[in-house]
């Protein structure tokens, strides 16, 4: 019996210890806030191009269907909606 509360304990206490509690630093953040800006003016100016080098080779999307998307799939999809006129 006191090993399977042990067990348990353990593997409640698992999670614990897999948060990294490090703070983000100034520079983490600055460049994170940078990119969303970066982000939002692609969007403003429908600059589809600009995706590609906001984008990482390895991105994956992930869309309200379900469907995943690789980074040439999204930067076309992206293409076609911002070629569209504004609402």
């Amino acid at each position: 019996m006191k090993f399977i509360a042990t067990l348990c304990l353990s593997l409640l206490a698992l999670p614990l210890f897999a948060q990294d509690a490090r703070p983000a630093n100034d520079s983490d953040v600055n460049q994170l806030i940078a990119l969303e800006k970066m982000w939002n003016q692609v969007q403003m100016l429908r600059d589809w191009r600009a995706l590609d080098n906001l984008i990482g080779d390895r991105f994956l999307g992930t869309y309200s269907s379900g469907h995943l998307g690789r980074k040439a799939d999204f930067i076309e999809n992206t293409r076609k909606t911002m070629s569209s006129p504004p609402m």
